[in-house]
Parts: structure tokens; sequence; C-alpha cells
């Protein structure tokens, strides 16, 4: 655009300006024109709107709770049942203890 449109400026349009891409961005001369938001589009939600989030929000917290409460007692399980079987190992495994010089039973070689 090399001359001023003066019919444009008459009319009462404003001229445009192509962006200079690159170099317009870097220059800080580039802008993005954002649409404007429709009236009411920021607008909180209806009352309606606003107890089912809440209703909603309490579901996934009781949920969440339930599966902590599920989990802790796996946990609990687990541990329950892994004291149960140490206890029986200790039950089963006797270790003998056989001091040197003395004679059982089975090491008596008159028997």
């Amino acid at each position: 655009m090399t001359q001023v449109d003066l019919e444009a400026l008459r009319r009462g349009q404003p001229t445009t300006q192509r962006s200079r891409g690159l170099l317009g961005f870097i220059s800080g001369e580039y802008q993005v024109e954002e649409p404007a938001a429709p009236e009411g589009v920021l607008a909180p939600p209806p009352d309606d709107v606003r107890r089912e989030m809440l209703r909603m929000e309490i579901a996934a917290a009781e949920a969440e709770v339930a599966a902590q409460q599920a989990e802790a007692m796996l946990e609990a399980a687990e541990a329950a049942e892994a004291a149960e079987a140490a206890a029986a190992a200790r039950e089963t495994a006797t270790i003998e203890v056989v001091e040197p010089g003395s004679a059982t039973e089975s090491d008596d070689p008159a028997s």
C-alpha cells in the first residue's frame, strides 16, 4: 500500500494495514485480533448447573474416600496374612542345637 485511499477515508472506513509477518512479530508491531466474546458467555452458570457441579464433586470425593478405605483394608489383610505365615513358619521350623562333644541317640556308634 503506497497511497492513501482517500475514498475510504471519506466514507469513514479505516484503511487496513497488512501484518508484516515474522518481522512485525519480532518488532512488536504484530497484533492478533481476538474475537470478542458474545454477551453472557462469561456469566456464572445457573443455580441448577452449580448444584449439579457440586453434587458431582461430592460424589467424586466420596468415591475417593471409598477407594482409600478399600486400599487400607487390603493392606491390613495382607499384613495379617503375612503375620500368620511368619507365625506358621516359626512353629514348623525347629532348630536343634548340638553342642560339640555331646552325643545324641543318632550319633551314638554303640547303638
